[in-house]
């Protein structure tokens, strides 16, 4: 039950009050009824030393009921198979089960609480637990084993390293088994197992373990009559190259190779002039290919239309070169290459690009320089614009068009790093551009026009407080300059507007505090 209160002086936009204290009464009605098993993943891992407590989330539900199978290595394999798979996940029927229980959850209504459904010390091997509350079930495959298995993977190797959940030593003679997942006809299924082999003193196996597509999911398992484990190269969440930014791919085509034009850019009508190189690449130890070995070059449209394709032969220096004609009326845009060796898969090329475009070639250019870069709030602006041609000389009397844009500036010096230098009431600022394609540019704060002087100069001269913000402000001046021919030329000058003379960072020693402790924030 809630109560708002709205006091008499509460005054409208039009400075109306309510005169009385006005009292609004409601009810909320409770938050429906959810059970979860907690983790996120149909698969678990428990350690066989230790006491088996599946942890589940619950929400206003008074009674949980569970039921334990015990899984043999077919339906365990059966099941593996399909955790990605929900209607075959749902509906796997394991058989009898060996142990069920009805629970009742804790905790205060209307919140998520935690319970764990404590199963006790189990035997090594792979379970199934089912999860009931009225209306709703969970499952979770319930992995119980004395080791742990660390896979790393490359193209053509597999390495697992066992080592016990106890002692942490290495497990050695531990026999293992491997095996991939893939998309059949019929959805998704194992391939062959294969016997890697028994780990060595160091609990190492490297196996020549490969699977015909290099991301295909690898499940390794130890082998019938050894103490079950089990792990998988999905669990990387964490620990992938790209969580430490890191470029990282498992799998490596046999070739490099490059595409180039002798310009980025061309008119209709005009000849594209091509150059490929291809290399035969061992990991990083380039070679020319075979004599006689051709190329297949594709080029497209802007609008996806294919426009060329030949194959072309390579010669000594393991290269090709072509001449693309452009139409008089070929699309404006850009365009895509490709190429890969011939009989190649089209996934082990490589790309490039050139664009079309009705352009001029620029006579003139802009310079744009402020007074100062940095300038306080209160102080005036003041920046000029030379205008100059390439050829020599100056634009005198060139009419131009100005604009000054800002943007939020936010101080985060190379010098200081970890330290918090702004004070942020409203949070959504850091994001707001999101909402706005045009404020990664900034804001109109003014415009106008001028002529440039007999020196091909303007000198633009805003007062104080012209952008003034309470945040301190990225300003960017845009300056346009049109020629006697009518060509238009751009360019931007840009300065930072501070809030103030200085600025005051905070860095706590820490982000999480202890209650009742001293925490450390250096200024």
């Amino acid at each position: 039950d809630y109560q708002i209160t709205i006091g008499a002086a509460a005054a409208d936009p039009y400075g109306d009050t309510l005169g009385k204290d006005v009292s609004i009464s409601f009810q909320t009605a409770p938050l429906p009824p959810s059970l979860m098993i907690a983790g996120g993943s149909n698969v678990m891992t428990y350690s066989s030393y230790t006491s088996t407590r599946v942890p589940i989330q619950t929400v206003n539900v008074s009674s949980v009921s569970y039921n334990l199978y015990r899984l043999s290595r077919a339906q365990f394999g059966d099941l593996i198979a399909a955790t990605q798979d929900y209607e075959r996940w749902q509906s796997y029927a394991p058989g009898s089960s060996f142990k069920s229980e009805t629970v009742t959850p804790q905790g205060p209504r209307n919140r998520v609480n935690l319970t764990l459904l404590d199963i006790g010390k189990l035997d090594p091997g792979a379970y199934l637990i089912d999860v009931r509350r009225d209306g709703q079930n969970e499952r979770q495959m319930v992995l119980v084993s004395p080791t742990s298995l660390t896979i790393k993977r490359s193209q053509k190797q597999l390495f697992v390293w066992a080592v016990d959940l106890a002692s942490g030593k290495p497990v050695a003679n531990l026999a293992l088994e491997a095996t991939s997942l893939f998309y059949g006809e019929s959805g998704q299924k194992l391939g062959e197992v294969e016997d890697l082999g028994k780990t060595d003193a160091d609990g190492v196996i490297t196996s020549g373990f490969a699977t015909t597509n290099a991301y295909n999911t690898i499940y390794v398992w130890s082998a019938e009559g050894v103490p079950f484990t089990f792990s998988t190269t999905d669990w990387g969440a964490g620990i992938d190259p790209w969580s430490f930014s890191l470029a990282g791919s498992i799998e490596q085509s046999p070739l490099v190779g490059s595409l180039s034009t002798d310009r980025p850019i061309y008119r209709p009508v005009e000849t594209v002039h091509v150059k490929g190189v291809i290399r035969l690449d061992d990991d990083g130890r380039y070679r020319m290919l075979d004599a006689g070995q051709r190329a297949t070059l594709t080029v497209s449209d802007p609008e996806g239309n294919q426009i060329y394709s030949s194959t072309l032969e390579l010669n000594s220096f393991g290269t090709f070169t072509t001449d693309i004609p452009l139409s008089g009326d070929a699309p404006l845009g850009t365009y895509h290459m490709s190429a890969q060796r011939e009989r190649e898969p089209s996934y082990y090329g490589f790309y490039g690009s050139f664009n079309v475009a009705e352009y001029r070639k620029p006579v003139f250019e802009i310079t744009v320089s402020p007074a100062r870069e940095d300038v306080l709030m209160g102080e005036a602006i003041e920046a000029t614009a030379t205008a100059r041609y390439f050829a020599g000389g100056v634009l005198a009397n060139a009419p131009l068009h100005w604009r000054l844009l800002a943007k939020p500036y936010y101080f985060s010096p190379d010098t200081a790093p970890g330290y918090q230098f702004e004070n942020l009431d409203d949070a959504y600022a850091w994001y707001r551009w999101f909402d706005n394609p045009t404020a990664a540019q900034g804001h109109l704060v003014a415009e106008g026009s001028a002529t440039t002087d007999a020196q091909g100069q303007f000198t633009l001269k805003l007062p104080p407080g012209t952008a003034n913000d309470p945040h301190s402000q990225a300003l960017t001046l845009d300056i346009e300059v049109t020629d006697i021919d009518g060509q238009v030329i751009a360019s931007q000058g840009s300065l930072k507007l501070h809030a103030g003379a200085f600025y005051i960072g905070m860095r706590p020693d820490g982000y999480v505090a202890q209650v009742g402790q001293e925490q450390q924030v250096d200024l």
